[in-house]
């Protein structure tokens, strides 16, 4: 099992949020405590399945609530962001739930090309591209992180199990691929012309079918609305809206509909 590595988990933190300052939208040069947690989250991911399940911060990840957390790294953020330091903005939302944001703008490039050389390429290969894709996007970070493979293969409160990379058949069609002779990656290569070929053939006759088979523009007119107003009495009453509460089966968080994607 991992010791947790504060030294690492702190280098992590501050290269992140050096990372989102040089995003082009202000906003998302703005992280909150969620948005950190969940990168690091990721980074840890991706460093577990290069080393056999191991992760970077040496953390025990948690699912918590819809997402994966981790109190210790949570705790670390407001000091590891205050050594290299980083602004923090407390935003008022009128509610209990106020929303606070760190930045750095000062020297951040000097900051991000000392903390790379302290961290492994993968690492901060993972945690810039997750950046430049989400950003301070709260709901798209958080539905990315939900379906890691350690989060559809656990149920609420279990720890996290990081499982290192399998290798799959792309790799192995390389390793074979590598090992053919001068004749036979020849032939290989004719094949694939010719696939290539016949696919264009059939994308352009398909596109001529539809270009003879154009329909003409919808008309919004008294017909139309006339056609609409049937099928809603067609449709019958309205639903009404219902308040409840959802109660979800247990047997569903280890079930093949979140570990399997061709189950419906």
């Amino acid at each position: 099992m991992s010791q947790f590595d504060q030294l690492r988990v702190d280098l992590l933190l501050q290269y992140t949020l050096v990372t989102a300052a040089h995003e082009d939208d202000w906003r998302d040069r703005e992280l909150g405590p969620i948005h950190l947690l969940k990168y690091a989250y990721l980074a840890d991911c991706a460093y577990a399945e290069r080393h056999d399940g191991q992760t970077f911060t040496g953390a025990d990840w948690q699912f918590y609530h819809f997402g994966p957390w981790q109190p210790a790294i949570h705790d670390r953020i407001e000091p590891a962001l205050a050594a290299i330091g980083a602004d923090k903005k407390t935003i008022r939302s009128g509610k209990d739930d106020d929303f606070i944001r760190f930045k750095v703008s000062s020297e951040a490039d000097r900051l991000r090309d000392d903390l790379e050389n302290q961290l492994p390429f993968g690492v901060t290969q993972t945690v810039s591209g997750a950046v430049r894709q989400f950003g301070a996007n709260t709901a798209a970070l958080l539905r990315h992180v939900y379906l890691t493979p350690p989060m559809v293969q656990s149920a609420p409160g279990e720890t996290l199990v990081f499982v290192p990379r399998v290798r799959d058949a792309v790799g192995t069609v390389e390793a074979a691929t590598a090992t053919l002779t001068v004749k036979q990656k020849r032939q290989k290569k004719e094949v694939l012309a010719a696939l290539k070929d016949a696919v264009r053939a059939k994308l352009a006759e398909r596109v001529a079918d539809q270009q003879r088979g154009v329909t003409p523009p919808p008309r919004y007119d008294e017909v139309f609305a006339a056609g609409t107003e049937w099928l809603d009495v067609l449709a019958g009453e309205p639903v009404e809206p219902l308040a409840g509460e959802l109660t979800v089966a247990p047997g569903v968080w280890k079930s093949r509909t979140r570990t399997d994607p061709d189950v419906p």
